[in-house]
C-alpha cells in the first residue's frame, strides 16, 4: 500500500504536468492578428482592407495608387498584383511584425524590386 507522502507527491506531479501543459499550448497558439486599416510612413500609404485586398500609395512618384491582394498565413504575408503593373504574376512573400502601432516586413522573397521597395519600410497606424 502506498504512503500518504507518495499519493501526494504523484498528484503535485500530474498536477504540475497538467499547468505545464496548458501554458505551452496557450503560448504555441498566441499569434497576433494581422492589422488592418491604413499604416503610413513619410510619402507611402498601405491600407488593409481586412478582405483581402490592399490599396498602396506613393505620393511621392505622381500619387500612383495600386490596389493588391493579400493573404496571411501566420506571420508570413503573400502580396500579388492582379493588374500586372510590372510585376508579373508572382506573389511576393514577407515576414510581417506589428508592435504598437509599428507594422514592419521582411522579404523572404519577391521579384518585384518596386513592391520590394514598398514593403521594406516601416509603417505607422
Amino acid at each position: 500500500m502506498k504512503s500518504m507522502f507518495e499519493k501526494t507527491n504523484f498528484r503535485q506531479v500530474l498536477v504540475l504536468i497538467f499547468m505545464l501543459s496548458l501554458i505551452l499550448g496557450a503560448c504555441a497558439s498566441e499569434q497576433a492578428e494581422f492589422p488592418s486599416g491604413e499604416f503610413n510612413s513619410q510619402f507611402k500609404t498601405i491600407t488593409f482592407h481586412g478582405d483581402g485586398t490592399a490599396t498602396f500609395h506613393d505620393s511621392a512618384e505622381n500619387s500612383t495608387t495600386l490596389g493588391v491582394l493579400y493573404t496571411v498565413d501566420g506571420n508570413k504575408i503573400s502580396v500579388a498584383d492582379p493588374a500586372d503593373f510590372g510585376c508579373g504574376t508572382d506573389a511576393g512573400q514577407y515576414s510581417w511584425e506589428y508592435e504598437g502601432t509599428t507594422l514592419s516586413f521582411e522579404l523572404i522573397e519577391d521579384n518585384c524590386l518596386g513592391r520590394e521597395e514598398f514593403m521594406a519600410i516601416e509603417y505607422s497606424k
